[in-house]
């Protein structure tokens, strides 16, 4: 799931997982699809603040070394590799 910020450009991104789980990161076009670790909080959910978004970015969580789109959020793109990629807007 994603929230926008309080400043412009900017979203907190948050998994619950359904399991536990060890690590959880998100990626997207944002970041090159590079994982950014995310911080896990005392009720178990992970969450990630990443500014200087453009206004609408595909994104994705890897969560112990597995691809996931977001399980909250509806709104996706097809990627190129035939999976689903989520969308965030914060404009």
């Amino acid at each position: 799931m994603y929230q926008p910020g309080r400043k412009k450009g900017m979203l907190q991104f948050s998994y619950r997982p359904s399991e536990p789980a060890l690590e959880v990161a998100v990626a997207g076009d944002f970041s090159g699809w590079e994982p950014l670790v995310m911080r896990r909080m005392s009720d178990g959910t992970f969450v990630r603040n990443v500014s200087g978004l453009p206004c609408r970015c595909e994104y994705k969580f890897f969560v112990d070394g597995r691809w996931r789109h977001d399980p909250d959020h509806n709104r996706t793109v097809k990627n190129t590799y035939g999976s689903l990629n989520s969308v965030a807007e914060s404009c």
